[in-house]
């Protein structure tokens, strides 16, 4: 079975830190009601919810001042804004309601259930025939005779977390940022509780990236950036939160890793493409998986968005793999 590499072009250099505590961090919280982030992830999963009523994470124009970002969040019930972004819950007769009262505000809303995320997990069943070796991805890129790569780098993982203490990222890894806790959602680097992984797909794809035996850039910072629960379930609003996070107040210079995805339609995924278009022109390398459904990956997002690099996977001697999306 054919092996998929996920690879990260990183580039040395020194200074390492992670994202600055809530307090430091030039973004507005604001909330309509003081509920926790807790009680704001139950109310949109209950089977008690109104039926009409849909999770929406809104794109306005980036010109918005913090008032009418305010004014379009309190429109919503729940409402929660980090410019120049709106998530909350509304029917959809409110939304096109609330459209045409801000025709100015340049709106744009997709919907954002609580709903299963695409993990692209790689797979090798031959891997513990040649684990005395370096695997053959290794070896074509060479880092089997160039250990140490990428120190300096800031690789922010966002995924299922990182289980931090792992041995064999060799204490590199540091908690960075936990959506699916309470708020607030800034974890201590050094905290193994927050941001850690329980599924599994996070902390993998940290040892592509950074593992001490065959990570591609063994030198390189980890950051855990929990979008997606243990269970594979979360918001889009949360990976649209933590790349702004990244922007704002991460460590330089950075790439973020995203082996994710989901099947939505180019127009109605707004919020990912623009923060991805402003990490990308803030210095920041976006890494992207391509997908593993054998069709084309500029279907689905992450994976659409030009200044992205969506990876894809190749067999053993170069061939495209199978299961493997394609695309210019």
């Amino acid at each position: 079975m054919a092996f998929r590499l996920l690879i990260a072009s990183l580039v040395g250099a020194s200074g390492v830190s992670g994202l600055a505590s809530a307090g430091d961090i030039e973004l507005m919280h604001m909330l309509k009601t003081t509920d926790t982030n807790a009680s704001r992830q139950s109310s949109s999963v209950s089977s008690t919810v109104v039926s009409s009523k849909k999770s929406w994470l809104c794109t306005l124009k980036v010109s918005c001042t913090a008032g009418e970002l305010q004014q379009i969040t309190n429109e919503f019930d729940e409402g929660f804004n980090f410019h120049p972004y709106v998530r909350g819950s509304m029917t959809d007769e409110g939304l096109n309601q609330m459209l045409s009262t801000y025709p100015d505000l340049g709106i744009k809303c997709e919907e954002d259930p609580f709903s299963p995320r695409i993990l692209e997990t790689p797979l090798d069943a031959n891997f513990a025939e040649r684990r005395l070796a370096s695997p053959w991805g290794i070896v074509d890129i060479g880092a089997d005779v160039q250990r140490g790569r990428g120190v300096g780098v800031n690789v922010y993982v966002l995924d299922t977390g990182i289980r931090i203490s792992h041995t064999l990222f060799g204490g590199r890894a540091r908690a960075s940022l936990d959506m699916t806790a309470t708020f607030p959602w800034t974890c201590s680097p050094t905290d193994a509780t927050c941001a850690a992984d329980g599924h599994g797909h996070g902390t993998h794809v940290a040892g592509t990236v950074g593992a001490t035996t065959f990570g591609v850039a063994d030198g390189a910072t980890l950051w855990a950036v929990k979008v997606i629960k243990d269970n594979k379930e979360g918001f889009n609003w949360w990976v649209t939160y933590a790349m702004v996070q990244v922007r704002l107040s991460g460590a330089r210079p950075a790439v973020v890793s995203m082996s994710l995805g989901s099947d939505v339609a180019i127009p109605e995924a707004p919020a990912q493409k623009q923060e991805i278009d402003f990490l990308v022109d803030a210095g920041v390398t976006v890494v992207v998986a391509a997908g593993n459904q054998n069709g084309n990956a500029c279907d689905r997002t992450p994976s659409y968005v030009p200044l992205a690099i969506p990876v894809a996977s190749y067999a053993e001697g170069g061939a495209k793999s199978s299961f493997s999306n394609y695309g210019p």
